[in-house]
């Protein structure tokens, strides 16, 4: 991180952190998370009347499987950005959680699909799952995807053990 190493240098020899993240194509961390927990990117507007799931943090998700997402990632005091819109393959996709890992250097996308016993649904999952490839992320490397059971049900113990392996 490239504050860390400017934090080591007396004030005087002090370099401007954004001009040397953009030159080395990484993500400025502090100012990641800065973001992430002020709101400040691009969430999707999309059929609002489905953020009906209040999270610990007050803000709205749209299932109980995502308040437990949420509420885990929270715990751990991670920035997260819920449904921030961004571009894979060429399809404008909200992913449900965006959250930036400082312990792989890099964002995870975290995308909880609930409702695979539809049909529909699972179209939409072929879908995005094709744009995440092509845009270069892929399955437990920056990608994390979980699924509801055949009943709706999730586990929270799978949430908090992919928390652990992929951000502490």
């Amino acid at each position: 991180d490239p504050n860390r190493l400017r934090d080591q240098f007396p004030k005087a020899y002090q370099f401007d952190a954004p001009e040397i993240f953009k030159l080395a194509g990484a993500i400025d961390e502090r100012a990641w998370a800065t973001a992430a927990r002020r709101g400040d990117y691009c969430a999707s507007e999309s059929h609002p009347e489905h953020l009906t799931q209040i999270a610990a943090d007050g803000h709205y998700v749209r299932s109980k499987s995502e308040v437990i997402i949420t509420n885990s990632l929270l715990s751990h005091g991670l920035p997260i950005r819920h449904e921030e819109e961004r571009v894979f393959g060429g399809m404008t996709i909200a992913p449900d959680f965006t959250v930036y890992s400082e312990k792989l250097h890099r964002e995870i996308i975290w995308e909880h699909f609930g409702l695979m016993n539809r049909s529909y649904y699972q179209n939409i999952y072929q879908r995005k799952m094709a744009a995440f490839a092509v845009a270069g992320h892929y399955p437990y490397i920056n990608l994390i995807t979980t699924f509801d059971d055949a009943d709706g049900n999730i586990d929270s113990r799978l949430i908090e053990k992919l928390v652990k392996e992929f951000f502490l």
